[in-house]
């Protein structure tokens, strides 16, 4: 089969709505960074992506951004993430 010049790349989103009773974050970041350590204790490779940047090199893993279409109430300790 002939190759084609053109290479396609595309990402999958998984949202998330976190809440936990146990443990209060203070901001968003802090959450993010809480879930960054999990996933990677898991070994699953991650970063944050503080400025939901689109760039090529956000691609090569998972990238955990904020989510604007859920409202972020970190006052019940929820916090918006798209991962």
């Amino acid at each position: 089969m002939a190759q084609i010049g053109n290479s396609f790349q595309f990402g999958v989103e998984i949202e998330l709505l976190l809440g936990c009773r146990k443990k209060v974050y203070s901001s968003w970041k802090s959450l993010a960074r809480d879930v960054n350590k999990r996933l990677l204790k898991a070994g699953i490779s991650n970063h944050v992506n503080e400025g939901n940047e689109k760039t090529k090199e956000n691609y090569t893993e998972w990238s955990i951004v904020q989510e604007v279409t859920v409202p972020n109430n970190p006052g019940k300790n929820l916090c918006r993430c798209r991962h």
